[in-house]
C-alpha cells in the first residue's frame, strides 16, 4: 500500500490529466496558454505516468524528432572568382506543436579537406506536422580553393560533401541535433586568357601607320562563351600608341580559342618619331595590351560580366 504522500502524489498527477483534457492547462501549469504545447504535454505526462521511466520518454520523443534532408545544393550566381550556393534544407516536423529550429551548423569539404565551415544562429518557427523549406546561402571562392587543393582548377569540375547538423529546441526535452549530409559535383569556372597578339602592317607613311591588331582567346572551360565586347589600351615599351573598344563579339567555344582583329591608326606627328623607327624597324620591342572584356555565357547562372585583360609579349616586325 502506498505511503500517504506518494497516494497524494499520484492523486494530484490524475487531477492534472483531467484538467489537461478538459483544456484548463493554463491554470495549472506554469507554462502560458498556447494550443500548440497542449497536445505535446498531454503525451509527455502520460508517457511519465504509464512508462514509470525516463527512458520511456526519450523513446517516446526520438520517435517524433524532425526529419531532415538536404533537398538541393543550388547554384544560385557563379563568376569568375566565385560560386553563389544556397543549401535548401527540407525539415518535417511531424508533431501536432510547433518547434523551433534554433541553430544549423555546417561543414563543407573538397577532397576531406575543410574548405567552407559556418552556423547559421537565425531561429526558424516549424509548425506541427508541416514541411518547411531553410535555405542557407554559402560561397565557395577559387582563390580559396585552389589555395586549399592544388591543381583543382585545372579540372572542369569538383566533388563536394556537406556535413552539418540542425539544433532543435524540443519542448521538454531541450536542445537535441539531427544531422543532415549531401554530397555532389560542382563546376569549375576560369576567366578566358589572351593566347597570343600581334601586328599586321596595312600601312605605314612618314605621318602615320594603319595596322591590325590581332588578338587570340583562349577559352578553357568545358562551355561556350561569347565576347561581347572588348575595350583595350595599347602601346609599346611603356607608351601607350592606341585605345578604344571594338563592338565586335566574337564566339569562344568550350575548349577552344576566337580570333579578334582590330584596326588600329598611328599618327607619329603625336606619338613621336620612336614608334616610327620601331615600326618600321627589326628591333623588338615590349608590346602591352591591357583593358576588359565584356563576356556573356550559355549558362545561365553566370551573367554578363568584365574581366580585365593585361597582356604584354615581345615583338619584332620584321
Amino acid at each position: 500500500m502506498p505511503s500517504p504522500p506518494e497516494a497524494k502524489r499520484k492523486c494530484a498527477l490524475n487531477e492534472r490529466i483531467v484538467l489537461l483534457k478538459e483544456g484548463n492547462i493554463c491554470e495549472t501549469t506554469p507554462m502560458k496558454c498556447n494550443r500548440h504545447y497542449q497536445a505535446a504535454q498531454l503525451f509527455l505526462l502520460c508517457s511519465l505516468i504509464l512508462g514509470t521511466g525516463c527512458e520511456t520518454v526519450e523513446k517516446a520523443v526520438s520517435s517524433k524528432l524532425p526529419t531532415v534532408k538536404a533537398d538541393d545544393v543550388r547554384l544560385k550566381t557563379a563568376s569568375f572568382t566565385a560560386l553563389d550556393l544556397v543549401v535548401d534544407l527540407d525539415i518535417m516536423n511531424p508533431n501536432m506543436f510547433g518547434l523551433s529550429m534554433s541553430s544549423f551548423d555546417y561543414d563543407l569539404q573538397v577532397s576531406d579537406t575543410s574548405l567552407i565551415s559556418g552556423n547559421k544562429t537565425d531561429a526558424v518557427r516549424l509548425e506541427g506536422g508541416q514541411n518547411s523549406v531553410v535555405s542557407v546561402p554559402m560561397s565557395v571562392s577559387f582563390q580559396d580553393l585552389a589555395s586549399t587543393i592544388p591543381n583543382i582548377l585545372e579540372q572542369d569540375t569538383f566533388d563536394y560533401a556537406l556535413e552539418g547538423n540542425l539544433t532543435f529546441n524540443i519542448p521538454i526535452v531541450g536542445m537535441v541535433k539531427v544531422p543532415v549530409s549531401k554530397a555532389g559535383t560542382l563546376p569549375v569556372i576560369r576567366p578566358p586568357k589572351i593566347k597570343d597578339i600581334g601586328i599586321s602592317k596595312r600601312g605605314i607613311n612618314l605621318t602615320g601607320a594603319d595596322l591590325d591588331l590581332n588578338v587570340s582567346i583562349e577559352n578553357s572551360n568545358a562551355f561556350d562563351l561569347l565576347l561581347k565586347d572588348f575595350q583595350y589600351a595599347f602601346g609599346g615599351n611603356e607608351q601607350t600608341w592606341a585605345s578604344g573598344r571594338t563592338g565586335q563579339s566574337v564566339d569562344l567555344s568550350s575548349k577552344g580559342s576566337g580570333e579578334l582583329s582590330i584596326p588600329v591608326h598611328l599618327n607619329f606627328l603625336s606619338l613621336g618619331k620612336t614608334v616610327f623607327q620601331l615600326l618600321s624597324g627589326a628591333e623588338a620591342f615590349n608590346a602591352q595590351l591591357s583593358g576588359n572584356m565584356i563576356l556573356d555565357s550559355s549558362l545561365k547562372y553566370l551573367p554578363e560580366t568584365s574581366i580585365p585583360i593585361d597582356f604584354q609579349k615581345n615583338l619584332s616586325l620584321k
